[in-house]
């Protein structure tokens, strides 16, 4: 959680310390990265970062707040207002790769969260991030059924669900080779490698499946 002290930086200075303290995170993972490393990443002091943080899980928690709230904003920036679900939701999974790139240590982090030692910040995670992004996929599937562009028996939060798990995939096998792999085998029948515009194209024939 972040500090006043913190909070009274320069939101530049604030996403500079945030994004260095990430890339050590995703380097390393939370229990071998080093404050004295951050710091340096970071270029402040020790007792810099003791005046903005508690210690370094309230550090880590604030590195997860950033990361839901560029993925939460991107999302809203892009696909706000109003048009076709197809076409928002095409806008959306379309962003995950340039996200992907400017933003890769944020997504190696959450990625990391679904290690049963990373337990402890599961409420951080599951908190007010996930359900605003629940909330904001739930609301656009609402208003395409409500204007009879999907199924009227379609559960609201079963698509929310459905359409946040599958551009976490997505987003996963941007960074992690793991997932890449799993990705291909079960979109891509196994192929090697898919290209990123093959997997944009198989979510939406994915999402269309299913939405009708």
């Amino acid at each position: 959680m972040r500090t006043r002290t913190f909070n009274k930086l320069p939101e530049k200075r604030q996403h500079a310390i945030l994004d260095a303290a990430a890339r050590i995170f995703s380097q390393k993972g939370y229990f071998q990265a080093g404050i004295s490393e951050i710091c340096q990443a970071a270029e402040i002091s020790n007792g810099a970062l003791y005046k903005y943080f508690e210690n370094k899980k309230g550090l880590f928690i604030a590195v997860l707040y950033r990361a839901g709230e560029l993925m939460l904003t991107e999302a809203i920036k892009i696909a706000g207002g109003k048009m076709v679900l197809w076409d928002r939701l095409r806008m959306v999974v379309e962003s995950v790769i340039p996200f992907s790139e400017k933003y890769r240590d944020y997504l190696v982090i959450f990625m990391d969260l679904g290690s049963p030692s990373m337990d402890e910040f599961a409420s951080e995670a599951s908190g007010g991030f996930e359900r605003a992004t629940f909330g904001f996929f739930k609301s656009i599937v609402e208003e395409a059924r409500n204007n009879g562009q999907i199924r009227q028996d379609i559960s609201t939060e079963t698509a929310a669900y459905f359409i946040d798990n599958h551009l976490m995939l997505f987003a996963f096998s941007c960074v992690s080779n793991y997932h890449d792999d799993r990705f291909c085998q079960f979109f891509g029948n196994g192929v090697d490698r898919l290209k990123g515009e093959q997997k944009i194209e198989l979510i939406m024939r994915s999402f269309k499946e299913l939405l009708g």
